[in-house]
């Protein structure tokens, strides 16, 4: 019994990312239109690159570790779409559940998608 409340409870700075996204998922994302097709995908390489870190953990160098990670992995436009599904679920734990942590999205140069088709 006890463990059910603990999963259902909302994570509070020293939770797990892969906890904090579940609960995310969960609340927000499931709802979204978008979740049904790709971003599944995305919070699943999300959980499974980022999940040992605790949201008190999370900064600048890790997230642009985890851009260069996805850089060898995918083209820039698909890495953009990885790191803006974190950001959107990191500020919707700042602003709709009051959680006090910085911003440390505005500190990151997201890739730019060099591939725009000229007519």
């Amino acid at each position: 019994m006890n463990v059910q409340l603990l999963t259902h409870s909302a994570p509070h700075l020293h939770s797990a990312i892969s906890q904090v996204i579940d609960y995310y998922i969960r609340h927000v994302a499931q709802y979204q239109k978008a979740y049904v097709n790709s971003e599944q995908y995305r919070f699943k390489c999300l959980k499974k690159e980022l999940g040992q870190y605790r949201m008190i953990d999370l900064n600048p160098e890790i997230i642009r570790s985890f851009i260069d990670k996805r850089l060898t992995k995918v083209k820039p436009a698909s890495a953009k779409r990885d790191v803006c599904a974190l950001q959107r679920c990191w500020n919707w734990y700042r602003r709709d559940l009051s959680m006090r942590f910085a911003d440390h999205f505005k500190h990151i140069r997201l890739p730019t998608d060099n591939t725009v088709a000229v007519k």
